[in-house]
C-alpha cells in the first residue's frame, strides 16, 4: 500500500486539538494517529461481527436444546 499526502482535510478547530493532544499522549505522529484510528474502527467491526454470529450460536444451541427436551419428555409417555 502506498503513502498518500493529504493536501486538504477540513476539520474544526477543538476537533484538531482533541486529536494532537492524544496523539501527543501516546507518543504518536499524525500518520500513526490516523493509522491507530483506522485499526480501532476494524476491530469495533470485526467484535460486532463476532458477537453477531455468538448470538446465532446461541440462539441455535437454544432451539435444539428445547427439542431435545421435549422429545426426552415425550419418551416416557
Amino acid at each position: 500500500m502506498s503513502d498518500v499526502k493529504i493536501k486538504n482535510f477540513r476539520v474544526q478547530e477543538d476537533d484538531i486539538k482533541k486529536f494532537r493532544g492524544f496523539a501527543e499522549e501516546n507518543n504518536l505522529n499524525q500518520a500513526e494517529m490516523i493509522t491507530a484510528l483506522a485499526n480501532a474502527f476494524d476491530l469495533v467491526r470485526v467484535r460486532g461481527k463476532i458477537f453477531n454470529r455468538l448470538e446465532e450460536e446461541k440462539s441455535k444451541l437454544v432451539y435444539e436444546l428445547k427439542y431435545e427436551l421435549r422429545d426426552y419428555d415425550n419418551s416416557f409417555i
